[in-house]
């Protein structure tokens, strides 16, 4: 094992992809110390809302972009305009659908935490809004750098870009309103990207909209994937905005913490799985289907042991860190909370594994039953934050994650079984 990592770190993309993780990972505590020792309670969850919004750009790209890259990797050289072109316009729309809903609905979720909170969010929303939504509008020329030969380039900026956001976020959580640090990471975010593709201008195709097949093709299967990654993502987020909309800031300060440390398993977890994940379409493409089989169930497994561990250190924290660190004294960690969001969070780890499974094979179908799955997450813990505040919120989400990932997998096992036999 040691000596595939050490292959594996030979390519300078993978050490550049693996200092942007760390730098972040590294990140991760500190600012988690920051957002408790200065912010006050009422003032987390505008800045994990925020903050998550500027995630969400990373989201796109490094997510949903990831099809744009395989597009761009797998087509002629004079078929890259179109492609460009149709990026393009499907990435404006998403832009721009963003900031009509974060126009509207975030501002009045946020308006209404206002009322219980001295907290002044105009014009950090305004910066989070329009950067975010101008970095998605830039994400399809990322990715088609990164598919047409500059994967290295690539990975090196979003290693900069890692730094210098941790580095705005830290400074920003230090020096005033939990906001106004979201708002200056997506400053950040934005101009790192905006430097880069002004200095690889000349190495993109020039946008071409003659031909409709392939943009065709690539709309119909950007829009279902993005419908999956949009739900995995909703799911867990949507769980601070619903508590400040209907109990307020502190609630939703409450809620979004333990929010975000349920999702840090989640994270490094599904990373151990993506990165097995050409070898399980090379094993599905030729034909070694058991095989192929076992390693997923591998893949899978070592990631469920990443998860607990992970899980396992921060219910420790929870549980034995108000003893020995001051700031975390005063019931900051609910133990009880933590547990129960790790539950639904893992079913996310779960589904994660299931579409993995299928995608190997370039099949969508468990696509729409994990969009749904998600939508019943969601909506179980807003009906339980309605209920119970921010422990009804988590049990709710954590419960409706558990039975539907129960469904789910009893399925996917039946799908399984079927594919397996008729390779037989």
């Amino acid at each position: 094992m040691m000596r595939q990592l050490r292959l594996l770190l030979g390519d300078p993309s993978v050490r550049w992809l693996a200092g942007a993780r760390v730098i972040a990972l590294l990140a991760a505590p500190v600012t988690m110390y920051l957002l408790v020792t200065r912010q006050q309670l009422s003032a987390r969850g505008f800045y994990i809302i925020a903050i998550n919004i500027v995630a969400l750009g990373q989201l796109f790209e490094t997510g949903m972009g990831t099809l744009v890259v395989q597009f761009a990797a797998r087509v002629r050289p004079s078929e890259r305009g179109t492609l460009r072109g149709a990026t393009e316009r499907w990435y404006s729309r998403a832009a721009l659908t963003l900031l009509a809903i974060g126009a509207t609905f975030g501002s009045y979720v946020f308006a209404i935490g206002a009322n219980s909170a001295s907290v002044n969010f105009l014009v950090p929303w305004v910066l989070v809004l329009g950067c975010t939504a101008a970095y998605i509008r830039l994400v399809p020329l990322v990715c088609m750098r990164e598919g047409g030969g500059g994967a290295e380039s690539v990975q090196r900026m979003r290693a900069v870009q890692a730094l210098m956001i941790a580095g705005a976020t830290v400074l920003g959580l230090w020096s005033g309103p939990g906001i106004r640090a979201a708002a200056w990471a997506a400053v950040v975010q934005l101009a790192v990207v905006a430097v880069y593709l002004f200095r690889e201008r000349g190495k993109l195709p020039v946008a071409d909209l003659s031909a409709e097949r392939l943009a065709d093709q690539y709309r119909a299967e950007q829009s279902r994937s993005a419908r999956v990654w949009v739900a995995l993502w909703i799911a867990p987020q949507l769980l601070t905005p619903a508590a400040m909309f209907l109990h307020g800031a502190r609630v939703a300060g409450d809620v979004g913490l333990h929010v975000a440390l349920a999702l840090a398993p989640l994270v490094l977890s599904v990373a151990w799985m993506h990165a097995r994940y050409p070898r399980l379409g090379a094993l599905a493409a030729s034909g070694a289907l058991q095989t192929f089989d076992d390693t997923a169930r591998h893949a899978f497994v070592q990631a469920a042991w990443v998860f607990l561990g992970t899980s396992a250190v921060l219910l420790l924290l929870a549980i034995v860190g108000p003893h020995y660190l001051s700031f975390l004294a005063g019931r900051v960690l609910s133990p009880l909370m933590l547990s129960i969001l790790i539950v639904g969070t893992f079913a996310l780890v779960v589904m994660q594994g299931m579409l993995a499974w299928f995608r190997a094979f370039g099949d969508e179908k468990f696509a729409a039953p994990v969009v749904v799955a998600c939508a019943g997450m969601a909506l179980g813990g807003v009906l339980g934050a309605a209920v119970g505040g921010a422990m009804g919120a988590a049990t709710g989400y954590s419960a409706v994650g558990a039975v539907v990932t129960a469904i789910l997998a009893i399925g996917f096992l039946r799908l399984r079984s079927q594919r397996l036999g008729s390779a037989e």
